[in-house]
């Protein structure tokens, strides 16, 4: 785990709400080892790549602008389902270092806390900001 005291970083709009730890890691993956060399592809495995493996370009984790994101502002409920701490586990292994959303699932949250991502909340009418500044200003991030 990498402490931090301060991160500047790109950050990835995702507007969907109740992002839940089967979305963020699917189950097929939880038998994989954090070693494992893939282990940053199986994030958002199922919203990021169709059956074939083929990237889908209308996820904007695929966006060239965001594929070196380190912060995810996020909507409602993120992390919310199982006690999953894979799901962290893979997110750190993209290289996220911190996830921006209105509110958590609380076991995500502590997980998050447990494995150096920092979880934080604002308010919902300001990650609705954030994710439209990054919208309409990808480059400028």
């Amino acid at each position: 785990m990498k402490s931090f005291k301060l991160h500047e970083g790109l950050a990835f709009p995702l507007d969907a709400i109740n992002v839940d730890t089967d979305q963020i890691l699917p189950a097929r993956f939880l038998q994989k080892r954090r070693s494992d060399p893939n282990y940053a592809t199986y994030l958002f495995h199922d919203l990021r790549f169709d059956k074939d493996g083929s990237e889908k370009i209308d996820f904007l984790l695929n966006d060239p602008i965001y594929k070196n994101a380190t912060i995810i502002v996020g909507n409602s409920n993120f992390g919310g389902g199982s006690s999953r701490e894979a799901a962290v586990f893979a997110l750190e292994a993209f290289g996220i270092r911190s996830v921006i959303a209105p509110n958590f699932g609380d076991i995500f949250f502590n997980n998050c806390l447990k494995n150096g991502i920092l979880p934080v909340v604002l308010p919902k009418t300001k990650t609705d900001q954030l994710r439209t500044l990054l919208h309409n200003n990808p480059e400028n991030n």
